[in-house]
């Protein structure tokens, strides 16, 4: 079929013997009013564009694929049953690069997603992943044009990003939980829990991070207060210390244990000086609570040297206190009282300034 021209062919019906027969249309554009176009053809070649005014239909029978538009929104609906949408591109082959599981209703992505408002940027700069109301009751206060989570890169020109939780009163519950889980032996394993616990009291809004397992912090840790529930250990033995030359502690409290009778000291503080492999310390300083402090067995408080110190021996109510020196100076009055018998044995000389006398 021609126009005017001989070679200005606009339409050709190719019949074949075999059967594979051919409609060519060569023209600017091709309106076709009827209510529906049912193209039953091995392959329609379209090197133009195509406008379905209404719905465009992929498939046969009941694995039809649509494509419509309503006031302006476009539909793709996959009308076979608990079926997937798959977006496949092409580089070494044809690659999966994202699903849409028509079963359980998720969207799978095989590599990395982008969220961004300029697509040039990098680093992304202004964008945001949002994670909008699912479904929780109603005395969240959470509307449901009001995220519950957002991850989102800053605009204000420094390379940042954070990751907010809505503030929503959940009665008896936790406001907004971040949550580091891993799958161990296909068991899901919490690694650390970020969350700040329900409002309820004003004064009930301390933020809390669990982590369960073991942290290391290669780095330095800032912190205002911490809190150990049973004990700080170094990495191995007499591998740390407590402070420095140039940052040393300030205050040191003990536990004073309110304890009485002659145990006290049990229910108290203690100091030991051991080694790992040490059964029992070496040195065990204890606290007797309303006396003072106590240094246990036979071991010495020494003053400078070796030479001069202080201990004590024997059992109570036989205990004996040696005051040991190359010179020992006692000055001022001296009294001995509450002895019923007294045995004195001076090696060395004995000088008394002043006299000696009895009571």
């Amino acid at each position: 079929f021609r126009v005017v021209d001989p070679l200005n062919e606009i339409l050709r019906l190719n019949g074949d013997a075999d059967g594979a027969h051919s409609v060519k249309i060569d023209a600017t554009t091709l309106d076709i009013d009827v209510t529906t176009v049912d193209i039953d053809a091995t392959t329609t070649d379209v090197s133009g564009d195509l406008l379905v005014g209404d719905t465009l239909k992929v498939g046969a029978g009941d694995n039809i694929l649509t494509v419509s538009q309503a006031n302006g929104d476009v539909f793709i609906n996959n009308n076979a049953l608990n079926k997937d949408v798959v977006f496949n591109v092409t580089r070494s082959g044809s690659d999966e690069a994202m699903r849409i599981d028509g079963q359980d209703l998720f969207l799978n992505v095989t590599n990395k997603i982008k969220v961004t408002n300029d697509a040039t940027a990098d680093p992304v700069a202004g964008s945001e992943l949002q994670f909008v109301n699912t479904g929780l009751p109603t005395n969240t206060g959470v509307t449901d044009d009001k995220p519950l989570a957002t991850i989102s890169a800053q605009t204000d020109g420094v390379v940042s990003s954070k990751i907010l939780m809505e503030d929503a009163v959940v009665v008896h519950g936790n406001q907004g939980v971040i949550s580091f889980d891993v799958m161990v032996d296909g068991n899901l394993v919490t690694l650390m829990e970020m969350n700040t616990p329900s409002r309820e009291l004003a004064t009930n809004y301390d933020s809390t991070i669990t982590i369960p397992h073991n942290m290391d912090v290669i780095g330095d840790l800032y912190t205002n207060t911490m809190e150990f529930a049973e004990r700080i250990v170094p990495d191995d033995p007499g591998g740390a210390t407590i402070g420095t030359g140039l940052l040393p502690w300030g205050d040191l409290f003990l536990y004073d244990g309110n304890g009485t009778g002659a145990d006290a000291s049990d229910q108290s503080a203690h100091i030991y000086f051991k080694n790992n492999n040490d059964a029992a310390a070496d040195v065990e300083i204890s606290h007797q609570p309303t006396v003072g402090l106590r240094i246990k067995d036979d071991k010495q408080l020494q003053f400078k040297s070796a030479n001069t110190y202080i201990y004590g021996s024997g059992t109570n109510p036989n205990e004996i206190l040696y005051l040991v020196a190359p010179t020992l100076n006692v000055s001022g009055q001296t009294i001995l009282a509450d002895a019923t018998s007294a045995t004195s044995t001076t090696t060395g000389a004995l000088q008394v300034a002043g006299g000696i006398s009895t009571l």
